[in-house]
């Protein structure tokens, strides 16, 4: 099966063909050399689809569970205050490694104010 270079690269293809539905690509590299039109696109993509799917992988989804979920849904509390001008006091505040690593001037926000 052929690998995409990106998903950029099968956005596009994807865009070309909407477009232009009768427009044919040379794929070159492959042996032998292949003419991808749109019913060939499709066919190929929905194929991949369908492998993505129906793996079977032994690995368990991540972040599915409802530890990961609800941290996500608290992190997005978090940030959506911080854009609208609400100051959370506090360090840590973000839950989820990967909002940590994206906001960290909303995970660390120290704010000298009145003290109670």
């Amino acid at each position: 099966m052929m690998k995409v270079k990106s998903i950029r690269a099968l956005v596009d293809a994807a865009r070309h063909f909407k477009a232009n539905p009768d427009m044919a690509f040379e794929i070159t590299g492959l042996w032998p050399p292949e003419r991808w039109t749109l019913v060939t696109f499709r066919r190929w993509f929905l194929r991949c689809l369908h492998n993505k799917i129906n793996r079977h992988d032994s690995h368990p989804w991540r972040k599915l569970d409802y530890g990961y979920q609800s941290d996500l849904c608290h992190d997005a509390s978090i940030i959506n205050d911080y854009a609208r001008g609400m100051m959370h006091r506090g360090l840590n505040l973000l839950r989820t490694p990967e909002l940590r690593r994206r906001y960290p001037h909303v995970n660390n926000n120290i704010i000298d104010g009145p003290e109670l």
